[in-house]
């Protein structure tokens, strides 16, 4: 019979520890989330980090740099007297941020034909760097931006160096028909999202700097009025309806009925079942081509992204539904647009085009292909509606549509089939971009060109579905190794009256956690990992983050539920790479007769606590310097025994060479009185509803032999399993369920065995 334990004290203590850590965010943190807005006054990075040096690594060909000037700030460069280019740092222009969370700062130069001629790394503070990676693997990996045309989009290469896996791709342009003319950089090993962010931050800072320095960037749209993709002020949903940002179209039964009445045809059979002035369907569509628009249907995370991972004069159309119709129809069926008829099933499958919906600018009809399409499953604008659909759609520049001028979307709806072909009425939905994001053509010089710019906090730029899509086999073979983990943690009972079972599960699992969740997919959850949560909470929590690594997202999930049935031993106990290496390692010295130190409890629980003092001084140091924090983590060796798989820095080889040494003489030191993320873990673990472990009321007193055979010194010596510090080996449990080695059920099995003797002396014939 399971004890549901009390849980209110604990549920209290979690709520003062999310308190304290308000408290602890400091009014440094709440600027740097503010919104900000680049002013000539505002203070250029470019100025603080540009010398002669840096000018030839970012512009060898350059002699001098003139003042930093203009809003956004850059330096012009020169060769004698003649203007190569310009130089600009990112953070001034596009407030990156890293995988850190802080800033990271980027020089750049390039020349007036929109060309990259050099990048440097100046200042970040990336932790998978400090632990694991040098500057130089990010020096390396910006070698390959030099000659870059700006006007093209970045496909990131995700190559696992010195694994036996391929390179993984991931696009922020996926649904192009055009992707061919996509610059492909190899990203950092092991560290996605740093490499991710330093393109989209050098890929949205360049182009913003051509627009506003005059570099013609969109070759047969440049003369004649443009888009002005840079201004933005916040606005609501319902304020776009009203300015015309954003176009709307309301069906409501009668009119839908009406329709089909003007053209002899019968209705959708679900129109006529409800009264004329019900809503039937409602139709939305914007062009997020300007950040004014797409920022605040988006949020500049998404913007930024789709922005930068594409070709500069790409167009972005965002197209959105609700209520008893699919503008996107059951199937892409190919829907014959010149008759109104449907083709066969087989020719309707190869075209590929939307059959319910098509774009109308003035004599030109322009159907929606499904290679320009892209599904999204929310967006983030302020008192927006509930929506069956949102669709994201491209146009590269091979299609004729000029967003400067009005156009209007057809919606075809299709009514009752008789035989084989049923009815068609359209209805009209009008677009026509507001003016103030069409810059009309004016002659004027570079100097005097400026952008009113309002940027928001910076933007990780990753589409995180892309990522998971192309990992599928690693997402599956991740669920079936943590469903096997439940049945095992289910089954205990049963695991534990088998000594020889129990030993080969624990050791087998442990084993294909170190080596395919370790060494192989590097599903090592990190305490950076947990202090960016804990960020997150006071911050602008932002679930695309987390997302973007699905292995580390789905087993912090696992462990988040976890805590309420097993506490921390979930994680430290069975998916923690490092803590299976630990204890593999150990009982090999076991096997080998190494002689183990046993600490003495008085001892031990003292030592416990500098766990917690590690945890709580990162915790603290997360909102007050992330630096320091990220430079605190140091004292995790999970990115040289793991991640990197020893191919890493000597200093932190031998670091956490050393601490397996002691784990050969201690199991799982460090787990048991280091690990900043086991406090953690301890702590989130209060939670913890149920007691699994069985116990006997001879335990701790006066037997004493579940303390001694508990390798992790977790039990009491008044018996009692400290679960804060439990494993969950299940090695007590093994010993709970042994009569040969558990003293109450020896001596029950003896009872047993004299009394079954008795029996039989009284049966025996006597003489």
């Amino acid at each position: 019979m399971k004890r549901i334990r009390h849980t209110i004290p604990a549920l209290r203590a979690f709520v003062i520890l999310i308190l304290l850590e308000g408290i602890l965010y400091s009014g440094s943190a709440l600027a740097a989330n503010r919104v900000e807005e680049l002013t000539p006054e505002a203070t250029s990075n470019l100025a603080q980090y540009l010398n002669p040096e840096l000018l030839e690594m970012v512009f060898p060909n350059a002699e001098r740099y003139g003042e930093v000037e203009g809003v956004p700030p850059s330096a012009p460069v020169f060769k004698g007297d003649t203007l190569l280019g310009y130089v600009f740092e990112t953070y001034d222009l596009v407030r990156g941020v890293g995988f850190s969370k802080a800033p990271f700062h980027i020089l750049v130069g390039m020349d007036l034909a929109g060309i990259i001629q050099g990048v440097r790394l100046v200042h970040h503070v990336e932790p998978i760097a400090i632990l694991g990676r040098t500057d130089e693997d990010f020096h390396q990996y910006l070698t390959q931006f030099p000659a870059l045309d700006i006007r093209k989009g970045v496909n990131v290469v995700i190559a696992m160096s010195g694994s036996p896996l391929e390179a993984e791709k991931f696009s922020q342009r996926t649904t192009s028909k055009n992707a061919g003319d996509l610059v492909e950089v190899d990203a950092v090993s092991r560290t996605t999202t740093s490499s991710v962010v330093f393109s989209d931050a050098i890929v949205r800072s360049a182009r913003l700097i051509a627009r506003n320095r005059g570099i013609k960037l969109i070759d047969g749209r440049s003369v004649g009025r443009t888009l002005d993709i840079d201004q933005f002020s916040p606005m609501s949903w319902p304020e776009m309806i009203v300015d015309g940002s954003l176009g709307h179209l309301s069906l409501t039964h009668g009119e839908v009925l009406r329709a089909f009445e003007d053209i002899q045809a019968d209705p959708p059979s679900d129109v006529r079942s409800w009264k004329d002035e019900q809503l039937y369907f409602e139709l939305y569509m914007a062009l997020v081509t300007p950040a004014g628009i797409g920022i605040n249907l988006l949020d500049k995370v998404w913007y930024d992204q789709y922005r930068a991972g594409r070709g500069v004069d790409d167009i972005l159309l965002l197209i959105l539904s609700s209520g008893d119709y699919s503008f996107r129809g059951d199937t892409f069926k190919g829907f014959s647009l010149s008759t109104g008829l449907q083709s066969n099933l087989e020719a309707q499958n190869e075209t590929g085009i939307f059959d319910r919906i098509q774009l109308v600018q003035g004599d030109t009809t322009i159907p929606l292909h499904i290679d320009q399409h892209k599904e999204l499953p929310f967006i983030h604008a302020k008192e927006r509606p509930e929506f069956n659909e949102i669709s994201l759609f491209f146009f590269t520049p091979d299609i004729t549509f000029n967003p400067t001028q009005p156009w209007r979307l057809e919606l075809l709806m299709e009514g009752a089939k008789d035989g084989n072909a049923a009815g068609v009425a359209m209805f009209t939905l009008p677009y026509r971009v507001p003016d103030r994001f069409i810059t009309e053509p004016l002659i004027q010089t570079v100097s005097d060109i400026g952008v009113e710019m309002n940027l928001v906090q910076a933007a990780k730029g990753i589409d995180w579905r892309s990522v998971w899509r192309n990992r599928p086999e690693r997402i599956a073979t991740l669920f079936a190794t943590l469903i096997v983990l439940t049945v095992i943690l289910s089954a205990q009972e049963t695991i534990a009256r088998r000594k020889r079972l129990h030993r080969w599960v624990r050791i087998g699992f442990l084993a294909w956690v170190l080596i395919w969740m370790g060494w192989y997919v590097g599903a090592q959850v990190s305490i950076i990992h947990l202090l960016n949560i804990a960020q997150s909470l006071v911050d602008d929590f932002d679930w695309g983050f987390f997302l973007v690594e699905p292995l580390i997202f789905i087993v912090s999930a696992f462990v988040a539920f976890g805590l309420f049935l097993w506490g921390r031993a979930i994680f430290c106990g069975w998916l923690c790479p490092f803590g299976a290496l630990q204890e593999l390692l150990n009982k090999i010295a076991r096997a080998l007769k190494i002689p183990q130190l046993n600490i003495p409890h008085s001892i031990q629980e003292r030592l416990f606590a500098i766990k917690y003092l590690i945890f709580l001084s990162l915790l603290g140091l997360t909102f007050y310097s992330f630096d320091l924090a990220i430079a605190g983590t140091q004292v995790e060796p999970f990115k040289a025994a793991i991640t990197f798989r020893f191919n890493a820095p000597w200093p932190a080889v031998t670091y956490a060479i050393v601490l397996l040494g002691i784990g050969l003489f201690v199991e799982r030191f460090y787990c048991r009185f280091m690990c900043p993320l086991g406090a953690g873990l301890s702590i989130l673990g209060r939670v913890r509803m149920f007691d699994w472990l069985k116990r006997r009321v001879e335990c701790g007193n006066p037997c004493t032999r579940c303390e001694t055979v508990c390798p992790v010194g977790a039990i009491n010596p008044s018996g009692r399993i400290d679960m804060n510090e439990c494993f969950y080996c299940l090695d007590c449990q093994v010993m709970y369920y042994d009569d040969h080695q558990c003293p109450p059920l020896i001596a029950r099995r003896k009872r047993n065995e004299q009394a079954s003797g008795s029996n039989l002396n009284l049966e025996l014939p006597t003489d």
